[in-house]
């Protein structure tokens, strides 16, 4: 969801032009990547007219050609390693695919690594045989060998350091030229923000928010991915389909129930996995043993034969909606106000820029007085389990996203690190008709 709604439909610019107004678009290697080598190679690249989704290749010729000769005197030791320019130019060969990592690893500590292997032999034969004690250049290898050791440790610290800020800026131009000419919007977090709130979610006010960031702001999460300090955070329920490995468009077969009754999931495995705690009992009481408790016999023997509890027919429509149904939990709502049509026509066939910039601006004053109702409504903390003990008033925060074309969106069926399904959008690259439409994520958190 970060990288949809990160995404937008201008051409670059109109992404120059909005991102000189501090709202809507940033131009291609700009901010952060505006003074970097590898972005301005890239960019240059991008003004020849190298196809974007190109640039990553042309880009990777250009390093390995230009670092091949340094690189080789590096590792075969014509030249020092003593400055960091030297990790920096083999990490940037590196990940630009002119050698592999571990090859690299390897030629970097070789010299080294043949001395550090001799002295460990000679140490391990003179200890096998007694002779540590007695042999007077011992001393002096365990010396020489912890120093080689350090030696070799530093220089794979230098180069992993090396590599790791080489990675961050080779992804980041990698998902610059990803987005093509559409570019990326500019996430704008609240401007009146209550500090503590912003503290609490580890935002900085004074710049958008990563795309990672905003990935984890919308699950749930503070921007650093940590958890959010004083937050009561629900349990998400997994569908009983999931949990129990049950098929949904059909009753559970005889040896399917005999497990589940049992304590396991229809196809005899564990019952296990988030959101799984309360699978049997939710899939009795849709079966019809209330209460909460464990079928009696007869209920155990009628829904072994194929029936209900009580011994009736198995309603197998409401049988798979209770048995699919699911219940997430809430990182975040997404509200979205569109401008009406004639008002984002009015918008991109504006005479001037100016005259744009002034219909764009209303808008965005109009979303900012629609959220200031909203966060009156919606800005209050239930009190007890459930709301028991009622409501207070408190803060909350969001973050805009401003979209200015109705962008054709494909659903996706995902599968996370966790085995959890989930449906991503994937926005297909094309020009959309006008919409000047506003997305404000406001993640699940109430400061009171």
């Amino acid at each position: 969801m970060a990288d949809h709604l990160l995404e937008q439909t201008l051409p670059i610019d109109k992404a120059e032009m909005a991102a000189y107004y501090q709202r809507g678009m940033s131009a291609a290697f700009s901010g952060e990547m505006e003074r970097d080598a590898l972005a301005i190679e890239a960019g240059a690249l991008l003004r020849s007219g190298v196809a974007p989704e190109d640039i990553p290749e042309a880009l990777s010729q250009n390093v390995i050609a230009r670092h091949q000769a340094a690189v080789e005197g590096y590792l075969s030791e014509t030249l020092g390693l003593a400055t960091g320019d030297a990790y920096a130019r083999i990490a940037e060969y590196v990940v630009a695919g002119g050698m592999d990592l571990v090859e690299a690893e390897t030629r970097l500590t070789a010299s080294s690594d043949a001395r550090i292997f001799e002295l460990r032999h000679m140490l391990a034969q003179a200890e096998q045989h007694g002779l540590l004690d007695v042999i007077e250049d011992a001393k002096g290898w365990q010396v020489e060998l912890a120093a080689r050791e350090r030696g070799n440790q530093v220089v794979i610290d230098g180069f992993q350091k090396a590599l790791a800020a080489a990675s961050y800026r080779w992804d980041k131009i990698e998902q610059i030229t990803e987005a093509g000419v559409h570019g990326h919007t500019v996430a704008e977090p609240r401007r009146d923000m209550h500090p503590k709130l912003a503290e609490a979610l580890g935002m900085d006010l004074r710049r958008p928010p990563s795309r990672d960031e905003i990935a984890n702001l919308l699950n749930g999460q503070r921007a650093d991915g940590a958890d959010i300090p004083g937050k009561q955070t629900q349990r998400a329920t997994a569908g009983l389909d999931e949990a129990l490995k049950l098929a949904p468009k059909r009753a559970a077969t005889e040896t399917e129930m005999s497990r589940i009754i049992s304590g396991l999931r229809a196809d005899g495995e564990a019952v296990q996995g988030p959101g799984t705690q309360t699978a049997r009992s939710r899939y009795f009481e849709l079966m019809g043993v209330g209460g909460g408790k464990e079928p009696t016999a007869e209920q155990q023997q009628n829904m072994i034969a194929g029936r209900m509890a009580d011994g009736s027919e198995i309603d197998l429509r409401a049988y798979e909606r209770g048995v699919t149904a699911s219940k997430a939990r809430i990182g975040y709502i997404d509200l979205t106000f569109s401008a009406d049509k004639s008002v984002s026509v009015a918008w991109a066939l504006a005479p001037t820029e100016a005259e744009r910039n002034i219909i764009a601006q209303a808008h965005r004053d109009a979303v900012t007085s629609a959220m200031e109702y909203v966060a009156g409504e919606i800005g209050h903390a239930r009190k007890g389990k459930a709301g028991a003990g009622g409501s207070e008033p408190g803060q909350i925060g969001w973050i805009t996203f401003d979209h200015y074309s109705a962008r054709p969106t494909v659903e996706i069926a995902r599968t996370d690190e966790r085995g959890q399904s989930y449906t991503g959008l994937r926005t297909r690259k094309m020009a959309g008709d006008p919409q000047l439409h506003t997305h404000v994520a406001v993640p699940n958190v109430v400061l009171t």
